[in-house]
């Protein structure tokens, strides 16, 4: 039930001072600190959440968190070693917190100069991609994954130097957010060239690209070049997906026609304000195309789910203009998508839904 405290309280404030804009981040966090307060304290003093807590949780005491300095993620690697400085195992999973919620705020903060409500941005977040859930299990991936909308935000500016120094800084917590990084740096550069129509045809036609087993390809790749990924098509990561376990993932298809049906259709922009506007949500709309059916990739390749994870974040613009275009059928989807939370956080709750407190060191 703490999930859905945090969901409403979280929702219910942000809704309340999303009038008051301010220009500087600092005095915005001031602003949204109860909200701040509330997402971040879940997450630091979690105990056991998902299935990889005791893993970190141990290199406190096993000194295994060298191997993150052997694959240069130099950042997590000295935050376990601030909390052994410390002598506080659970404080790793503080600073993880600190960094999640930081960078979470900071992309609604951003967001906002592109007229979406932090609210919005926020229930769309919690309901629709499973990321503040899943954060408290995959740590370090959640933090590199945290970097890349604000990451696409400087690439569609045209701030390169900017997002370039993020990509390092985020691969420093999980080195593989190296290639989702730079396939949003890519697709920032081509974008304009791509016509609705044509990123329409895309969409659809990837489902048959991503549903092909690649596996092999893809590993025999790896160990010519002798890529460390390419030990894992043996290991638990590796594991292939059902269509059972990928079930979940379908329920949005019926909002992701409508999308096509508002974003297919002719609209005329009479500022530069709101072409500005059109133009970020096109850039948006093209990273999440040519990615949202990844997941299908994990059918015969498990190592695809990570990758997905990276993108599913950005299924959030589609649903915004929706929400832009038609208030009546977005609330209908976040009722469905909070029903469908709502059962899986009570009856049917494990894993990462499943929460528990740690607050044996305060």
């Amino acid at each position: 039930m703490i999930y859905l405290g945090v969901f409403f309280f979280c929702f219910l404030y942000l809704y309340s001072v999303e009038k008051k804009k301010c220009k500087n981040f600092f005095i915005q966090l001031i602003v949204w600190s109860p909200a701040i307060l509330i997402y971040f304290l879940p997450i630091a003093f979690q105990k056991g959440v998902g299935t990889d807590y005791y893993t970190y949780y141990d290199y406190f005491y096993n000194n295994e968190h060298n191997f993150y300095l052997n694959k240069n993620e130099f950042i997590y690697y000295y935050i376990v070693e601030a909390s052994k400085f410390f002598n506080i195992p659970q404080l790793q999973f503080v600073l993880i917190g600190f960094l999640q919620t930081l960078l979470f705020f900071y992309g609604i903060f951003y967001l906002k100069r592109y007229n979406i409500p932090s609210w919005l941005y926020f229930v769309l977040f919690f309901l629709v991609t499973g990321i503040y859930h899943n954060q408290m299990n995959g740590i370090r991936q959640y933090v590199a994954l945290l970097f890349l909308p604000i990451i696409a935000c400087l690439c569609f500016e045209r701030k390169y130097l900017k997002s370039l120094s993020l990509i390092f800084i985020s691969t420093m917590f999980h080195f593989s957010v190296l290639l989702p990084a730079c396939f949003i740096l890519f697709l920032s550069f081509i974008y304009k060239k791509i016509s609705k129509k044509l990123i329409f045809l895309i969409f659809f036609a990837s489902i048959f690209f991503y549903y092909i087993d690649w596996s092999s390809t893809i590993f025999d790749f790896l160990q010519s070049k002798d890529y460390i990924y390419a030990n894992y098509q043996e290991s638990d990561f590796n594991e292939s997906k059902t269509f059972f376990d990928l079930f979940l993932k379908f329920i949005s298809l019926p909002f992701i026609f409508v999308f096509w049906f508002f974003y297919l259709k002719k609209n005329t922009f009479n500022n530069n304000i709101l072409k500005n506007e059109e133009s970020f949500f096109n850039y948006m709309v093209v990273i999440w195309a040519l990615t949202h059916f990844i997941f299908l990739m994990s059918l015969h390749l498990g190592m695809a789910n990570r990758i997905y994870l990276y993108f599913v974040i950005f299924i959030i613009f589609p649903f915004v203009y929706i929400y832009k275009q038609s208030k009546r059928i977005f609330f209908l989807m976040i009722l469905m998508y909070f029903l469908f939370y709502f059962l899986k956080v009570t009856f049917f709750a494990k894993n990462e839904y499943l929460y528990y407190f740690n607050g044996a060191w305060l």
